[in-house]
């Protein structure tokens, strides 16, 4: 499909709201649902003033949550989207939830679309669902070669002129179709789990997995899927992206490659870089670095390669046992929505470092970015 076509869209965006009235009130809503990567789709936008209740566990603010993690028993509501993002310990556990709803905003599905790891416009959902449809087809007519096969053999049974090799050749036939058919289920499903340091900790930590469960190796990068039988390695972290060099972005900009090739051996300054390619989502992310020398740090500064439609916060954190993590600014690196760089405003207050020093990234709230990159630069 040509690109052009994403510029002429026409399909509007459909919101309906309740006034909250006697005459139109807000409308009383309980759903049971599971926690899938630690959120929660509500059905309908919810009323801030009423709040969402989930038995035993209770609610944090907006500040809260972006300058604290989540507890076990807290979760966090964003009333603009109708979102909540729980603690990590709560994921696949059903949770109960009740609310009033305000309405519901409807995008057509022309409107969302996917992206390619460059950032740019792949497939909408219309295309998406044509697709599936062209798919679902393609099943139907497999069934419909499976209905003949077997009125074929009734036939042949009840005229008793079919030799048993053929018979079985047809039962075969049949028998490998529909198990293809259910193979292409199985291999679609895909549940996130925290990864793991090694590959034989994927057994230890997880010694009764269900078909789809996905594990990312902490050493190697690999992300794992359970298919009924085996572990299979589906993807690497950075493995879709290549080397950057002084004319295209990569796993790092084109300018910040440049800069990297001109530095002297002798200078006195190093520079960490974090390097978060894809979609960028909120928590800890990897890898930790360990830094080999004593130093200042002089600068932080982070830019992402696609605009979020919010802003997202970055914790920079700084530990020497891989237990206790202090962050190392007095305000958090941020980037506003709609911009590639961070604003500045942040001030660094634990500036030294002494050699094994481990740094780490943490992101309390994500604006639906990708290609996240962040710098720090430390003096030797």
């Amino acid at each position: 499909m040509e690109r052009q076509r994403y510029l002429d869209f026409l399909d509007p965006i459909h919101i309906v709201w309740r006034k909250g009235t006697v005459d139109d009130p807000y409308l009383d809503r309980v759903e049971i649902v599971p926690v899938i990567n630690q959120r929660v789709i509500l059905s309908e936008i919810p009323d801030k003033l009423n709040k969402v209740k989930i038995p035993f566990l209770k609610e944090v603010n907006y500040t809260q949550y972006i300058n604290n993690y989540l507890k076990e028993d807290e979760y966090y509501v964003d009333y603009s989207n109708g979102i909540i993002v729980f603690h990590n310990s709560q994921e696949e556990k059903t949770m109960s939830l009740e609310y009033k709803g305000r309405g519901l905003i409807m995008y057509p599905s022309s409107r969302i679309y996917h992206a390619d790891e460059n950032g740019d416009i792949d497939k909408t959902l219309a295309d998406i669902a044509n697709d599936l449809l062209d798919r679902l087809k393609e099943l139907e007519e497999e069934n419909s070669d499976l209905t003949g096969l077997k009125i074929e053999l009734t036939k042949a049974i009840d005229d008793a002129n079919i030799n048993s090799d053929y018979l079985l050749s047809v039962i075969e036939e049949a028998q490998l179709s529909i198990q293809l058919v259910e193979n292409a289920y199985k291999t679609t499903q895909i549940v996130y789990r925290p990864y793991v340091d090694t590959y034989d900790d994927i057994a230890i930590e997880y010694p009764y997995p269900n078909i789809g469960w996905a594990v990312q190796v902490y050493n190697t990068g690999i992300r794992y899927r359970w298919d009924g039988i085996d572990w299979i390695p589906i993807d690497i972290l950075g493995g879709g992206m290549s080397n950057a060099n002084e004319f295209i972005d990569g796993l790092m900009s084109n300018e910040d490659y440049i800069k990297l090739n001109d530095i002297n051996k002798d200078v006195d300054t190093r520079v960490i870089v974090f390097v978060i390619p894809g979609e960028v989502l909120a928590g800890i992310q990897s890898p930790h670095i360990a830094f080999p020398f004593d130093g200042i740090i002089e600068k932080i500064d982070a830019s992402l390669s696609k605009k979020g439609t919010s802003e997202t916060v970055v914790r920079v954190e700084k530990s020497n046992d891989y237990s206790i993590w202090n962050t190392i600014t007095e305000n958090h690196v941020q980037i506003d929505s709609q911009e590639h760089f961070d604003n500045g405003l942040h001030t660094i207050i634990d500036d030294e470092v002494i050699a094994g020093d481990i740094f780490r990234l943490y992101i309390p709230l994500s604006g639906n970015v990708s290609n996240l990159t962040l710098n720090i630069k430390i003096k030797i």
